[in-house]
């Protein structure tokens, strides 16, 4: 995870959050377009990965009472 982060909402309850920054392409299964077949094994093993690694962090999460938020450039507006 890149962040955590405990934020008071509106009643002034702490919530606790996992925070990961990704870009948006790293969260898109990978196409084979035009694409060397050396880069595409290794985007698809990336993708894979973080699948993994973002199926667990939302089981820890949930597990301590806290929310996985996954962003990227978009929701950064970047």
């Amino acid at each position: 995870m890149d962040f955590y982060a405990k934020i008071k909402d509106k009643e002034g309850n702490p919530k606790k959050y996992l925070i990961e920054v990704k870009p948006h392409s790293q969260t898109l299964p990978p196409t084979q377009k035009n694409k060397k077949s050396k880069n595409l094994i290794y985007q698809q093993a990336e993708y894979v990965k973080n699948q993994a690694k973002w199926a667990a962090a939302v089981k820890f999460s949930e597990q301590r009472n806290m929310s996985f938020v996954l962003l990227t450039e978009k929701h950064l507006l970047i």
